[in-house]
This record gives C-alpha cells, sequence and structure tokens, in this order.
C-alpha cells in the first residue's frame, strides 16, 4: 500500500504551507484559486506583515495557503505569462522541494518551478500504462482503491502522468521487498 509520510516537521498548527507539507517531499501541481496581499502574523515578533498569498483550488488535507516570496511570484509571472496577482487565479503551478542558501546554511523550501502552462494541464496516464499499473499491483498485492486513496483520484485511470514514474517505482519496491 501507498502510504504518505509524516515529515518530522510536520505541525497541524501551522498555518501556511511550508516544504514538509508536501506529500513525501514529491512534486505538486496545484491551481491558483485567489493571489492577493494579505496581512500575515509573525508568530516570533507578534507583528503583521503584508504578504503576497497563494490559495489554490484543490482540497487535500495537507494543503494549506502559501506565503509566496519574490523568488516563487517571480517564477508564477513567468509560467502563467502574467504579471499580476489577480490574473493568476485558474493557472497552475508546480510546486517542489529545493535547498535554498539562507546565510550560510542550506535548508529546504518549496519554490515554484517555472513551467509551461501546456505542460501543466491535467494531462492522464495512457491506456498501456493503467495496463502496466494494473500487473504491478497484483504482482505487489496491493488494491487500486488504496492507491487512488493516496494519490486522491477516483480510479486508476485518472492518474496524473506526471505521477506515474514514481508508482511504478514505489510498486516496484514493495515487489522486491516481497520476494
Amino acid at each position: 500500500m501507498l502510504v504518505e509520510k509524516t515529515h518530522w516537521k510536520s505541525n497541524p498548527n501551522k498555518k501556511y504551507l511550508g516544504h514538509f507539507d508536501l506529500p513525501n517531499g514529491e512534486d505538486v501541481i496545484l491551481t491558483i484559486e485567489s493571489a492577493k496581499l494579505e496581512h500575515v502574523l509573525n508568530p516570533t515578533t507578534q507583528t503583521s506583515e503584508e504578504k503576497r498569498v497563494i490559495r489554490f483550488q484543490e482540497n487535500f488535507k495537507w494543503l494549506k495557503p502559501f506565503i509566496c516570496n519574490e523568488t516563487n511570484a517571480e517564477a508564477i509571472a513567468k509560467s502563467t505569462e502574467q504579471n499580476y496577482l489577480e490574473d493568476w487565479p485558474g493557472y497552475k503551478v508546480k510546486l517542489s522541494v529545493s535547498s535554498v542558501k539562507v546565510g550560510r546554511d542550506m535548508m529546504d523550501a518549496i519554490r515554484v518551478k517555472n513551467v509551461p502552462q501546456s505542460i501543466l494541464e491535467d494531462k492522464v496516464i495512457s491506456a498501456a500504462e493503467v495496463k502496466v499499473l494494473n500487473k504491478k499491483l497484483t504482482e505487489a498485492k496491493k488494491d487500486k482503491e488504496s492507491v487512488c486513496k493516496a494519490l486522491g483520484v477516483q480510479s486508476i485511470d485518472k492518474i496524473p502522468s506526471h505521477k506515474y514514474e514514481s508508482v511504478v517505482n514505489r510498486l516496484n519496491g514493495i515487489i522486491n521487498e516481497n520476494n
């Protein structure tokens, strides 16, 4: 069974998306619902600052509003070819975990990838890939429902094409463990 792991920094009380919230640290493609400046409370200093906050249409339990820094905002503007926050809703973004330099240290952070919208369209796996996955599921002694639930899809044929390789790799790992 594909199981979502819990990052050690996860905290259900944090109000905004962090790199540790991305399921298993994998890239995700999300649809922007709103993008606007909002007052955000800094929990350390108890002061409020105006920040770019992105909210998404998807309804995953791990998903929270995203404070979008200048680097990420520039990537969204390039990916969408839209310079105004008000024009971003409806566009898709690809979020990933990247190592960034903060002072002298390297830290993980969410980065928006500058990916053309044509690549971010909802593409699903092919009939041949569905056949391969069904075979792998049988070999791994796993049921379709648990995989679909873990991926947030209704059926195997609705798995996004960008997730196919990671699902096959996980199933191969389970198969190897069982042998």
